[in-house]
């Protein structure tokens, strides 16, 4: 299958296993990606993480909601979406702390919720 799910770390991990079209994404891989990111939502472990890249549980429902727009969708509607998401996403607290840490040279110090 394209998309490989494993434990790495005590930490749920997965992989998208389709280089020869670039990892795009099929209706088959979405509906996994789905499933697999509603398992990892009631995962506490999953929610913590360690390192820079943590997720809280309402960040699961993003990824996943992008999903289910882009397989039930038309493909305006699911740019439209993802145009939005980013905007949201870069007037977070997190995303100012990227932008200082960059611009003064440092490992940035994102914020736990």
């Amino acid at each position: 299958m394209a998309v490989r799910e494993e434990l790495r770390d005590h930490l749920p991990t997965v992989t998208l296993d389709r280089p020869e079209a670039f990892n795009a994404l099929t209706q088959p891989m979405m509906r996994r990606l789905a499933r697999i990111l509603d398992n990892a939502a009631g995962d506490a472990q999953a929610h913590r993480g360690d390192g820079p890249w943590r997720w809280s549980a309402r960040d699961w429902g993003l990824p996943k909601r992008n999903i289910v727009i882009a397989e039930t969708q038309d493909f305006s509607t699911a740019l439209d979406l993802e145009s939005a998401n980013m905007v949201r996403s870069s007037l977070s607290e997190d995303a100012a702390e990227a932008r200082s840490a960059f611009a003064e040279k440092r490992a940035p110090r994102f914020f736990v919720r």
